[in-house]
């Protein structure tokens, strides 16, 4: 197990200067398992832009924008986290914001319902990695409750899309 203490076969500090603690490693896996979080809210944000410029019905197009603010401030909420956990934020998304757009693209040659379509899919991965990230053990209490307000927000728009389809079946 190299330098590191062990508590039943656990590694539970460093026994040298060069060794990172057990609550630096949890702190540093939990930074990165938010940055995909702040990644994924990015991208979005992006997709949402795409959306909104692409929509023909007004109303649809205001109800998309609030849906893209609720984003933006889950970004501010894990940033700040990331911050407390003293590690850096993602200051931007990455290639999925091209994938997620990309989808909004195509999802307009079916019209207002097939933009309504693609934004469902795109949330839906925000959804999944949020259930992931709560999932994963030695959660602070701070960053499980930011987790399950960032959920419940995730499940709204879930039936916000859901409803929006339904609207578009018929």
């Amino acid at each position: 197990m190299g330098n590191y203490k062990t508590f039943g076969g656990v590694p539970i500090g460093s026994a040298g200067p060069s060794q990172p603690s057990l609550a630096a490693r949890i702190n540093r896996e939990l930074a990165a398992v938010l940055n995909t979080l702040v990644h994924l809210s990015r991208d979005l944000v992006v997709a949402y832009s795409a959306a909104v410029d692409r929509l023909d019905d007004t109303d649809l197009r205001d109800q998309l924008r609030q849906l893209g603010q609720t984003h933006e401030r889950n970004i501010d909420m894990l940033c700040d986290a990331i911050k407390e956990l003293g590690h850096s934020p993602a200051r931007r998304g990455d290639f999925r914001a091209m994938l997620e757009r990309g989808r909004v693209v195509l999802g307009e040659r079916k019209g207002d319902a097939g933009i309504v379509r693609a934004m469902a899919a795109n949330e839906e991965l925000l959804r999944s990695a949020i259930q992931q990230a709560l999932a994963r053990p030695h959660l602070a209490a701070a960053v499980a409750e930011m987790l399950d307000v960032m959920l419940a927000t995730e499940q709204r728009h879930h039936r916000f899309y859901n409803e929006a389809l339904g609207r578009f079946l018929g």
